[in-house]
């Protein structure tokens, strides 16, 4: 078997590298006595930009809270939440029947107004008896229908009032504890079920006060208030309180303490929904009125034309007059005058999307009865975003309509959106102690799907220098009023005898911190970037000497 050779190490090795580190230590110190502690940067062409940094939410450009021009109940809604649009189309509409009855009205008016005027320009002052008892019978028959529809108003809309009052006095009853014990403590005082439907004709209160009896409970309670009597205490079933349609049940465990007391609002004013229910019980009403008003003017209208008709007959056969001609003319000007307004309370059923876009929020319901200006859906524009961002008084002066700008968003890690400013506010405001003036920024087309409430940033590009000379705002030197930057000719030592102070004219600031350089460098020059505290110290004192 052979023997493995041992490796030693030579004598001299550790001694050698002793002098090879000294030799290098030297070396380095001797180069930092020269050109270390200087840094310089090639003069070059490139582009300085002028940015202003803002965050922003996504809003859609167009956003409105949709409303009807009148009061009425909602018949019929043709869109849900999240429903595209176009303009024009119909979302909702109230129940119209009284509003095309006035139109079919009022454009029979028109027509027959257009007749009269015609015949009186031909010179007939009195019309052919067929004619005249034709106009009779069809105004006399207009009347019987008007009255019939103010009948039929007066007995929907008494029921809808009512309807909406026994649901306002009716709504969240609850007894409430008044005496006999504590609504709150270790004791349960589960208060009696209140329900039913409240037909009563005045609202008030009623008092409930327990005491013992030989009922199957063993209690009975007397009421007072609105109603006066007495009734046995039940846990298992309804029992009437009093006569106007309310129903009261104990729980089981009720409470018996001697003189126990509740007392039952009605209505309700301690609920919630309170003011809901009192606000359509208030427009029922003011519903009803409007209606009526409209039936009976209709009514009015159909008799006054009856009497005209009737009047007519008893005219005799001569050449129209010009008091005549202008009164039938005037005649024909009211009747379209009314028609026009038919036809706008019939447009006003109707609720349309003033723009295209996108259907959100609906508020209401089919039945709800709703009052002119309440909002019941919101529409916004899709497709086209604006963000707005509020600028600091400082920077708003570099900042125009038009100027380019670039959107990231949160969502879209890595994607970039082009927009651009459309809109400067003319006044500034004060936003959490900072005076900020409001910039809106259109997003251009983008084929990222861009949704409102989205978060992003914005940079606006509000001034830029294209193939400039440009140096760090760090070598740029200010002194008496003057520019200068210190340079180095290119290819010469690093060193503090090298080191020239130029007089140059500066241009724009960018967002990076370089500076444009408009004049005083030729662009071969090493501009000095750095100098180490003693080296900058020694370049001053030779710069004041010369």
């Amino acid at each position: 078997m052979k023997k493995l050779k041992t490796f030693r190490k030579p004598k001299y090795l550790i001694p050698g590298l002793l002098i090879l580190g000294v030799v290098i230590f030297l070396l380095m110190n001797t180069g930092r006595n020269q050109n270390t502690g200087i840094e310089t940067r090639g003069l070059e062409r490139t582009n300085v930009e002028q940015v202003i940094t803002e965050t922003g939410v996504v809003e859609p450009a167009q956003e409105v809270n949709l409303s009807f021009a009148s009061s009425g109940r909602i018949f019929d809604i043709q869109v849900r939440e999240g429903s595209a649009v176009e303009v024009g189309d119909l979302l909702m509409s109230f129940e119209s029947s009284v509003e095309k009855s006035e139109v079919s009205s009022a454009s029979a008016q028109v027509r027959a107004a257009q007749d009269a005027l015609a015949e009186t320009k031909s010179g007939a002052r009195e019309v052919d008896a067929e004619t005249t008892r034709a106009q009779v019978s069809s105004a006399q028959t207009a009347v019987d229908n008007a009255e019939e529809s103010l009948d039929n108003t007066l007995e929907n809309q008494d029921q809808l009032v009512k309807a909406a009052r026994e649901n306002f006095l009716s709504n969240d009853l609850q007894a409430y504890l008044t005496s006999g014990g504590k609504e709150s403590g270790d004791d349960s005082h589960t208060p009696p079920t209140i329900s039913g439907t409240y037909s009563g004709e005045e609202s008030g209160s009623y008092t409930i006060e327990l005491y013992q009896s030989g009922t199957q409970s063993g209690y009975s309670f007397r009421y007072s208030g609105l109603e006066n009597g007495t009734a046995p205490v039940s846990s298992t079933r309804p029992v009437p309180l009093g006569q106007d349609g309310l129903y009261i049940e104990f729980p089981e465990d009720f409470v018996y303490t001697f003189g126990i007391e509740w007392t039952v609002p009605v209505p309700n004013t301690r609920s919630n929904t309170y003011q809901q229910k009192k606000n359509a019980y208030n427009s029922a009403v003011l519903t009803r009125e409007k209606t009526v008003e409209q039936a009976e003017a209709s009514l009015r209208t159909a008799e006054a034309q009856l009497e005209e008709a009737l009047a007519q007959q008893e005219k005799t056969l001569a050449k129209a007059t010009e008091a005549e001609l202008s009164s039938s003319e005037a005649s024909l000007a009211q009747a379209r005058a009314a028609l026009q307004r038919a036809e706008k309370s019939l447009t006003d059923a109707d609720l349309t999307a003033p723009f295209s876009g996108v259907i959100e929020d609906i508020s209401v319901s089919v039945g709800e009865v709703v009052s002119p200006g309440s909002r019941v859906a919101t529409l916004f524009s899709e497709g086209r975003n604006i963000i707005t961002v509020n600028v600091p008084e400082a920077d708003i002066a570099f900042v125009e309509v038009g100027d380019e700008a670039e959107i990231t968003f949160d969502a879209y890690d890595g994607v970039a959106v082009p927009a651009k400013v459309f809109s400067v506010a003319p006044t500034a405001k004060n936003v959490e102690g900072v005076t900020v003036v409001e910039v809106e920024l259109e997003i251009l087309d983008s084929e990222v799907n861009i949704k409102p409430g989205l978060s992003a940033d914005v940079e606006i590009f509000t001034e830029r220098r294209e193939g400039v000379f440009a140096v760090p705002a760090r070598a740029v030197i200010s002194r008496d009023g003057e520019t200068f930057v210190r340079v180095i000719e290119s290819g010469s030592p690093k060193s503090i005898e090298n080191i020239k102070l130029l007089s140059v004219e500066t241009g724009l600031r960018g967002s990076d911190g370089m500076v444009e350089i408009k004049s005083g460098l030729s662009g071969s020059e090493e501009v000095v970037t750095f100098l180490e505290e003693n080296l900058r110290s020694r370049v001053e004192e030779i710069e004041r000497e010369e």
